[in-house]
């Protein structure tokens, strides 16, 4: 659907479909769009209208101008993916249907030696310049430094996507770029554009890995003097004279990357543009990343939610059984009991033998209908408290029980005596959960042979281990070193982060004190090795992920 998306003055923003009819925009309420308090708007300052070639905006000669990605149009204006129109305090993104839909590519230098000509600039350096050139910058770049003091508004609550969008816009209004995308990780860590404006993107590999691996900000003033982006038939066509890309990065990792670029020859990127940038990109992680973790939350509740229905189905199960067998029992005990004052002889014996062995038989129906009670009870538990005394052992058979398991593949446990380990529960069950569901997967991917995942505990001197070993088809050799690395690699042709999975279970590991370690061989399976102290351990800081 073609649509538009509207940030009002106050920060607002919200979606307005294109659907075939004049959309007008003004301060006078006949407008489909009024907006009375905005006093730079004219009363009937411009109209959104549906042509042969797609969408236009035309300016309805409003006093104070309609601007497409930063110029000032005269009439009517054809509209493409991604073109930004701002007019009085409204800005506008529009979101086409037609062929430029914002697609990111990277392109490979033609050479091994072709070397950019760009300037860099790291997260501390930055940091400093704009400390010590606050006070005594040019007029035309306090502008940018004001604006710097207004990214608070990144912390207004916006879903995801809108925040992403609304930090591109920051970062070009602030570096005034005409065009500009987002990348960030996504669901598969592969890196995806999340917001863009201007049409189509090919950016330089070399550009890519830099700013992703080596954690730098780059700029390259002039586009016309370096002959490796000039090769570029999509940067040539856009007749672009300079562009900047900077890391979207936290303290320790980086989730995506800002790039920007410009046509206008009178305006290129400089020094303060990248310190600029740098820092506003910092700020804006922090909150893209907070919002992430949040998503990663709830996605991890929809699971425990999940979970929970298979465990209450299992329990309907085990519990209707011993339950079936007590009535059944029961009513075979009164009739029993009827029949024993009737009884004479040997029969009496018979009968005494049988009410015998029906008492085992609700002995044992009961016992088993307390396990089951136990197990609901420790799996509870998990809830009550953030850090508890817990048998390690115990959990891991809770554990096992909520794991799906397909007829070829066995799995097997061998749990020595072990001693209580404090800990954060529900942290370890989600991680030896999720580190199970990846144990059996690989085995599934490793036919025809069938499938075993072993789970050993072991306890050594001040310290419990869990080991789970499969037979699966394991992982290669250039993985291995990078299975824990929240980074990226580039897999056929598409940029992918790390396994972001491992990353986050070592992470709540180490945040008990303790360790994951693995070893692996390709198509001779995995062991990963859980280690945790059995002492109370200190609180460290870490996010909440359940």
């Amino acid at each position: 659907m073609t649509e538009l998306l509207l940030t009002t003055a106050d920060g607002n923003a919200r979606s307005v479909p294109l659907e075939g009819d004049l959309v007008s925009v003004g301060r006078s309420p006949e407008n489909y769009l009024a907006f009375p308090e905005d006093g730079l708007l004219s009363r009937r300052h411009l109209v959104f209208k549906p042509g042969t070639d797609g969408w236009a905006v035309q300016d309805l000669d409003s006093k104070n101008g309609t601007f497409v990605n930063g110029r000032r149009i005269e009439g009517e204006r054809t509209l493409r993916a991604g073109d930004r129109i701002s007019a009085g305090g409204l800005k506008f993104v529009f979101k086409g249907t037609g062929e430029l839909t914002g697609e990111v590519t990277f392109e490979i230098p033609p050479g091994e030696d072709s070397v950019l000509r760009t300037k860099s600039i790291s997260l501390p350096e930055a940091l400093s310049v704009v400390s010590s050139r606050r006070g005594r910058v040019s007029s035309g770049t306090r502008k940018a430094w004001r604006f710097i003091d207004g990214v608070r508004e990144l912390n207004v609550p916006r879903p995801l996507a809108e925040l992403l969008q609304a930090t591109l816009n920051l970062a070009m209004e602030a570096a005034e770029a005409e065009r500009g995308v987002l990348l960030t990780f996504d669901e598969k860590d592969r890196l995806t554009a999340q917001a863009s404006s201007g049409g189509d993107f090919r950016i330089s590999a070399t550009v890519r890995d830099r700013v992703l691996r080596d954690r730098v900000s780059l700029l390259v003033e002039d586009v016309a003097k370096d002959e490796q982006l000039l090769t570029s038939e999509v940067i040539a066509q856009s007749h672009i004279r300079s562009l900047v890309a900077v890391p979207l990065q936290t303290d320790d990792r980086v989730c995506g990357m800002i790039y920007l670029d410009t046509a206008n020859p009178a305006r290129r990127f400089n020094d303060d543009d990248l310190s600029l940038l740098t820092v506003m990109a910092n700020i804006a992680s922090v909150r893209i990343e907070r919002e992430q973790w949040d998503l990663q939350r709830r996605a991890l509740i929809s699971e425990h939610v999940t979970t929970l229905q298979k465990l209450a189905a299992a329990l309907s199960h085990e519990l209707n059984s011993p339950l079936g067998t007590i009535k059944s029992t029961i009513d075979t005990l009164a009739r029993v009991s009827a029949r024993e004052g009737a009884a004479s002889g040997g029969r009496e014996a018979d009968l005494a033998t049988l009410r015998e062995n029906l008492h085992g038989t609700l002995q044992a129906s009961i016992s088993r209908i307390q396990q089951v009670i136990a197990r609901i009870q420790r799996f509870t538990d998990l809830d009550r408290a953030e850090i508890q005394s817990i048998d390690l052992n115990e959990l891991l058979s809770d554990t096992l029980a909520q794991l799906d398991v397909s007829e070829n593949i066995d799995v097997e446990f061998y749990f020595d005596a072990l001693p209580p380990v404090v800990c954060r529960p529900r942290n370890l069950n989600v991680v030896f959960l999720s580190l199970l569901r990846n144990a059996v997967e690989a085995c599934r991917q490793q036919p025809p042979q069938r499938g075993k995942v072993q789970v050993s505990t072991h306890a050594r001197e001040g310290r419990v281990e869990v080991r789970i070993q499969d037979n699966g088809c394991g992982i290669r050799g250039g993985d291995r070193e990078q299975i824990f690395d929240p980074g990226f690699r580039v897999v056929e042709g598409r940029v992918a982060a790390g396994n972001w999975g491992l990353f986050s279970a070592r992470q709540m590991i180490r945040e008990q004190g303790g360790e994951i370690t693995i070893r692996s061989e390709e198509g001779q399976g995995t062991t990963l090795l859980v280690t945790l102290p059995d002492r109370v351990f200190e609180r460290r800081p870490g996010p909440e992920l359940a």
